[in-house]
């Protein structure tokens, strides 16, 4: 087998893979969409049936049932979860105040909560949207390209921002530009 050959079959498994994996990308991120859509849109109809029919426990037990599911979505759009000051009355004249988490009281009736829930909701929705989105765009490909052992440090845990990762990134990016130089001189890449 030529020499030639060989960095053409090379190439063409590196762009092969390359597809494959930013089709992935594509495929999870609107997965993760269109689940926290879902989420979102039972969330509304919950918070409908809750004003309109407080005794109708079904959407109740079916939104508790989701949440974990709902906050794993949040989580996984680097959402933190925001911390409130809640009062509300003891009795005997008395107001008892507490600080609670709105993603683990997804059922609760206080506009207030209910306010940073659906912020939540609306924030992954967008985060989930702009990953996909980006997966298609020239400019995210090019980017990766460029980017990728950065990505795969962080990726794997490790430090993505230290001179480690950042002399890596500058190897690759020489070894690519001379591979890309080697197979434009030998008539790869047209």
């Amino acid at each position: 087998m030529s020499e030639t050959l060989l960095i053409e079959r090379v190439a063409l498994v590196a762009v092969a893979i390359a597809t494959v994996a930013l089709l992935l990308r594509l495929i999870y991120y609107h997965a993760k969409l269109r689940a926290i859509s879902r989420y979102h849109k039972e969330y509304e109809q919950f918070r409908e049936a809750a004003t309109s029919d407080p005794t109708n426990h079904n959407l109740y037990y079916a939104i508790l049932e989701k949440q974990t599911e709902i906050v794993k979505l949040f989580k996984q759009a680097r959402r933190t979860s925001p911390i409130i000051s809640y009062a509300e009355q003891a009795g005997y004249g008395l107001v008892q105040s507490r600080q609670l988490s709105p993603w683990d009281n997804l059922q609760h009736d206080s506009a207030e909560i209910q306010q940073h829930i659906l912020f939540s909701f609306h924030i992954s929705i967008g985060y989930f949207r702009a990953r996909r989105n980006e997966t298609v765009s020239p400019v995210f490909w090019i980017e990766s390209l460029i980017i990728w052992p950065r990505s795969l440090l962080g990726f794997l845990g490790y430090n993505n921002e230290g001179a480690f990762a950042k002399l890596l990134q500058i190897l690759v990016l020489i070894f690519e530009i001379v591979v890309a130089a080697f197979a434009a001189t030998n008539s790869i890449i047209a």
